[in-house]
């Protein structure tokens, strides 16, 4: 629609004219776009980007329509990664590049996940031949990561998408959606204390938490904010940490335990185990003289999670359930999933 060449130009971003480069020595024909390279002498701050603008965009577009020449045309649409006018063009309404969204699930689903999947276990095809990364994952590690990751299916609801794959044995079956639910469900239980370094991590956890807010129905201007911020801290980290580059309810008494302080209730978020559903009618009757028609009621036994700690992402994780309560159903408010967690023997408790 933008009449974009993507990667293959040199200005591979839809949004801002940062300059791509190839990998020195590599037949890989990928521009690819860090924000420190030493060889120019010159690097980009990620919240000082050179942004495109519609009238730019469209000169540049004109430039590459107008040239002397077919060679001159490829030369041009590669050096600013537009290969003409788009069609849309004559939409008065239509700005380019601000009246595009970016391409999410390529962009982050087929691309930054698949591209961290790979440097974990060493496939990533510039860096094949730099072994011992302190963020490489043992392959045994990961085998039991595919496993534990097609287990996990039998304890997660179909509501949550697709039953997700081993991604050590079956990635080539991966879709953008098998992508989503791995990296924002499973990923941050399976890969806990899987790396030598706690440092990579944490950093992909801060992805995660930057995913999820993109992942809201609605985003406020803190949101927004957050996100800027956040993802040009992550690109930072990322080139620290990698020396590489890439395209890129019930009521709880709060105090019951303290006496003489007033009551307060909070409003706190439990788990449990659905064990048993009880449903019958009250009705009118001597012991009951305050009702006047009969009253349906439907209770459910549930055997409530011990939750023993929290993970960075806030994801709470349990060992053992304790004694049954009785609760009303209408209390029960979202079907949950729950992940083994290999490392210490807990369950992690996924909700959407």
């Amino acid at each position: 629609l933008m009449n974009m060449k993507g990667h293959n130009g040199v200005c591979p971003c839809q949004a801002c004219n940062i300059v791509g480069i190839r990998i020195e020595g590599s037949n890989n024909k990928i521009h690819y776009v860090p924000l420190h390279r030493d060889e120019l002498g010159a690097s980009y701050q990620p919240l000082g980007l050179p942004l495109r603008n519609h009238t730019q965009f469209m000169t540049n577009a004109r430039d590459v329509e107008e040239a002397s020449s077919d060679a001159e045309s490829r030369q041009l649409a590669e050096q600013h990664g537009i290969k003409g006018i788009p069609i849309l063009a004559t939409l008065g309404s239509i700005q380019f590049p601000a009246s595009f969204p970016y391409d999410f699930m390529h962009l982050v689903w087929e691309n930054v996940v698949k591209t961290l999947i790979l440097l974990w276990t060493g496939k990533f095809a510039p860096l094949k031949q730099d072994s011992g990364q302190p963020y490489h994952i043992q392959k045994t590690v990961w085998d039991a990561i595919g496993k534990a990751t097609e287990e996990a299916g039998s304890t997660i609801p179909s509501v949550f998408g697709c039953r997700v794959p081993n991604i050590a044995e079956r990635r080539s079956e991966f879709s953008a959606e098998a992508y989503s639910i791995w990296t924002t469900f499973l990923g941050p239980v399976l890969l806990r204390k899987q790396f030598d370094n706690e440092a990579y991590y944490r950093h992909f956890c801060k992805l995660v938490r930057l995913l999820n807010i993109c992942l809201r129905y609605e985003l406020t201007v803190k949101d927004m904010s957050d996100l800027r911020k956040g993802f040009a801290d992550w690109v930072l980290e990322y080139e620290r940490y990698v020396h590489a580059f890439f395209s890129i309810s019930v009521l709880k008494h709060k105090y019951e335990h303290q006496h003489n302080r007033p009551s307060k209730f909070v409003q706190e978020t439990c788990y449990g185990q659905i064990k048993r559903i009880i449903s019958f009618i009250i009705c009118p009757s001597p012991l009951f003289q305050q009702i006047s028609k009969p009253i349906h009621l439907t209770l459910t036994a549930i055997a409530p999670c011990k939750i023993t700690r929290r993970d960075r992402l806030g994801t709470p994780h349990f060992r053992t359930v304790g004694p049954y309560a009785i609760v009303d159903v209408s209390y029960i408010e979202a079907l949950i999933g729950r992940v083994k967690d290999p490392k210490k023997s807990t369950w992690a408790i996924i909700e959407r």
